[in-house]
């Protein structure tokens, strides 16, 4: 039997970040800014810099998007039963509109990227969080494009809700782009 070496390094690493203790300062923690124009973006603490969020963008939060719930269903596709979203009235409010949002960038593959309310240690796919702590991001212009695991942003773009193909995210934000 052939193993493939580097498969199983990046796995044990990937393990050992999702079993890793919460050490995240709370300086890097998600911002939750109030209604504005403007808020505080970084990529580590000691590098902190304002961005504008762009004129008819709505700056929204984690917070915002709390309001759904999931019970499981199960989906023939999958031939399993997998979690299934009810949006409530506060976060419809949001679905087709332009946004704003932060937090953690979890690459996927070199095309998709996830953006998180925590870092990667504490994120949905590690299993410390919900579903609805993470949102897909649908880049405008992947060209020259390349975020790090963990790097604090902001983006903008069109905000969807998902509650029926299974090989997507809940929420998505469609045509986004980094500040």
């Amino acid at each position: 039997m052939r193993v493939n070496l580097g498969l199983l390094l990046l796995l044990a690493i990937s393990l050992w970040a999702c079993k890793e203790e919460a050490k995240t300062p709370a300086e890097n923690a998600p911002i939750e800014p109030k209604q504005g124009i403007s808020l505080t973006n970084s990529m580590a603490a000691n590098e902190r810099k304002e961005v504008v969020i762009p004129e008819g963008y709505q700056q929204i939060n984690w917070g915002d998007l709390a309001d759904v719930k999931f019970e499981p269903r199960y989906f023939e596709q999958a031939k399993d039963s997998l979690l299934f979203p009810t949006f409530g009235p506060a976060v419809k409010v949001f679905e087709g509109e332009k946004v704003a949002i932060s937090g953690f960038v979890i690459p996927v593959t070199y095309d998709r990227y996830v953006l998180s309310a925590y870092p990667f240690s504490q994120c949905f796919f590690c299993g410390n969080a919900g579903p609805e702590s993470v949102m897909e991001l649908k880049i405008a212009d992947l060209e020259n494009v390349l975020f790090h695991t963990d790097e604090f942003r902001t983006f903008v773009g069109d905000f969807k809700l998902n509650d029926s193909n299974i090989d997507q995210l809940n929420y998505i934000l469609d045509g986004a782009s980094a500040l």
